[in-house]
C-alpha cells in the first residue's frame, strides 16, 4: 500500500513522518536539528537560511526513509507491510508529500528564484515600528511577527533587496518551491501574513498597497491545503533518498498550527486545542469550519504580543 510523507519546518527543527496507509499508522520518523541566526549588534532579529530549512528537510526525510528498512520506528507491524521490506521496495511505495510550517517568515525571491537574503522569522521584532505604522493606518492592530511588517522594514532598510524582489513566500510554501519549482500557498498560512482578505479567503490589495504598490504582484496564487502544487523534481528527490524519476505529488500544504490542531483531532466545531513550549504558546478553537488561533509569542525583547490568525481547516493529505 501507498506510503505518504508528512514534513514540519520549525523554528528549531525540521521533523519527518511516513504514514501507511494499510495501517493508518506513523511508521517511522526523522528530524533534523537547527538554531535561528542571532546578531548581537541588531536587537530583536531572528533570521535563517533557507539552505537550511531544505537541507534539514532531506535529512529528515532520509532518516525516516532509512527506518522503514530497520523497522524501528516503533509505529509500524507486519500487516502495515513495511518492516524487513528492502529499503528501495518500502522507498518506491511513497506518493505523496505535504508540508506544513513555521508561519510569519518572510522568504524573498529573485528574478530567477533565488533566496535574497536570510528569512526574517516570526519572532523577528526588527520591523516593530513598521508594525505599528500598519496597524494605524488598516485600523487593525498588527504585530511584528506578521510577515506584512517585515516586507515594508525591507523596503526601508534594505532597498537593493526589496527592488530584486519579485515573490515573497513563508517558510513551507518556500519548500514546497523547492520541491516542485511552483509557487503556491494556502490560505491558512497566508493569513499570518497580514496581506489577505480572511473573509474572501484572497489577497487583500489594499493591504499590499499600503506596503508598496509592486507588493500584490510579489504574492503567490493561493490553494486549498490538498491542492496539488506539483510533484517532487529529481534534485530533491535524489536529496531525500526518493528514486530517480519517482512520482510524488506534493500538497500545498498550510501553516503549523492549523495542521497541529488537525492532527490532534480538531474536526468539530467547539473543539479547542492548545499547545505551548519555550518559544511560543497557541489555542485553537474551530468555529463555523474554520480554525482560529489566538497566538501568543515570545519575542527577543521579553514582551508577549498577541496574534489572531485563521486558517482553513482541511487535510494537508489525503
Amino acid at each position: 500500500m501507498a506510503l505518504h510523507i508528512g514534513l514540519d519546518i520549525g523554528t528549531q527543527s525540521t521533523k519527518a513522518v511516513v504514514w501507511d496507509s494499510r495501517s493508518h499508522r506513523v511508521v517511522s520518523r526523522g528530524a533534523c536539528a537547527y538554531e535561528p541566526l542571532r546578531c548581537a549588534s541588531r536587537p530583536g532579529r531572528a533570521e535563517q537560511h533557507v539552505g537550511t530549512w531544505t537541507d534539514a528537510a532531506a535529512s529528515a526525510v532520509r532518516s525516516a526513509l532509512a527506518g522503514l528498512d530497520r523497522g524501528d520506528s516503533g509505529g509500524g507491524d507486519a500487516r502495515g507491510g513495511v518492516r524487513g521490506e528492502l529499503a528501495a521496495s518500502a522507498v518506491s511505495r511513497v506518493v505523496s508529500l505535504g508540508v506544513s510550517g513555521q508561519q510569519h517568515g518572510m522568504v524573498l525571491l529573485g528574478r530567477s528564484g533565488e533566496a535574497l537574503r536570510p528569512a526574517k522569522l516570526w519572532c523577528d521584532t526588527e520591523s516593530a515600528r513598521e508594525a505599528d505604522e500598519l496597524g494605524a493606518a488598516s485600523g487593525v492592530p498588527m504585530v511584528p511577527a506578521f510577515t506584512a511588517s517585515k516586507l515594508l522594514w525591507t523596503k526601508r532598510h534594505e532597498a537593493d533587496v526589496f527592488d530584486a524582489a519579485t515573490s515573497l513566500l513563508l517558510p513551507a510554501s518556500y519548500v514546497g518551491y523547492w520541491l516542485t519549482g511552483e509557487r503556491g500557498m494556502d490560505a491558512g498560512d497566508a493569513s499570518g501574513t497580514g496581506l489577505l482578505d480572511v473573509s474572501a479567503r484572497a489577497w487583500d490589495g489594499a493591504a499590499a498597497t499600503r506596503v508598496d504598490a509592486r507588493a500584490r504582484g510579489m504574492l503567490p496564487p493561493l490553494l486549498a491545503p490538498s491542492e496539488r502544487l506539483g510533484y517532487v523534481r529529481d534534485g530533491p528527490l535524489q536529496a531525500m533518498g526518493l528514486l530517480h524519476g519517482q512520482r510524488v505529488v506534493v500538497s500545498a500544504g498550510s501553516g503549523d498550527n492549523a495542521c497541529a490542531a488537525l492532527g490532534a483531532g480538531v474536526i468539530r466545531d467547539g473543539q479547542v486545542w492548545g499547545a505551548g513550549s519555550g518559544e511560543s504558546h497557541r489555542v485553537v478553537v474551530l468555529r463555523e469550519g474554520r480554525a482560529v488561533a489566538c497566538d501568543g509569542a515570545r519575542d527577543v525583547r521579553g514582551r508577549s504580543p498577541m496574534t489572531v490568525q485563521t486558517a482553513i481547516h482541511t487535510a494537508v493529505m489525503r
